[in-house]
């Protein structure tokens, strides 16, 4: 079978934690499966600022997808996944651009990192930020305690 190539860009809005991207792909993943299409690279392109407002916001998360589709049903899917774009993953995208191409080119030149080290990354941060806040409460209990035996 003839594979035709899309390159599908999505801007996903500010307040979706990074940690939630990788079921973004997959729910876009289950309909491609569906109708023999695939994922042929995933990327994080980073929390950029976008050339316009968009719901009055000025940033977003920008993420990359390959996409090999069979040319049989390629009109079909393509419907479905603007269908599933714009009704089932609305609260979180707040733009996409699907674009055919001759072949796929990756990585792209915009290539931040893989979706898997972006998601490692906040889980990190999130948890070293979970450890400072930690050490501040400790230090403002031990804080009180003196207090309390100074009187």
């Amino acid at each position: 079978m003839d594979k035709v190539f899309y390159e599908l860009v999505l801007i996903v809005r500010p307040d979706v934690p990074v940690m939630q991207l990788p079921s973004i792909v997959e729910s876009i993943s289950s309909v491609l499966s569906a109708k023999k299409g695939s994922i042929e690279g995933v990327e994080y392109w980073g929390f950029r600022t976008l050339a316009y407002r968009i719901e009055k916001r000025s940033k977003a998360h920008y993420v990359f997808l390959g996409l090999a589709l069979e040319t049989e049903t390629v009109e079909k899917l393509v419907e479905e996944l603007n269908y599933c774009l714009k009704f089932h993953l609305r609260q979180e995208i707040a733009r996409h651009l699907l674009l055919k191409v001759a072949q796929l080119h990756l990585p792209t030149p915009l290539f931040h990192s893989s979706l898997a080290e972006a998601v490692s990354g906040a889980a990190s941060y999130n948890k070293a930020l979970e450890e400072c806040e930690n050490m501040m409460d400790e230090e403002t209990d031990d804080e009180s305690v003196s207090k309390e035996v100074a009187q």
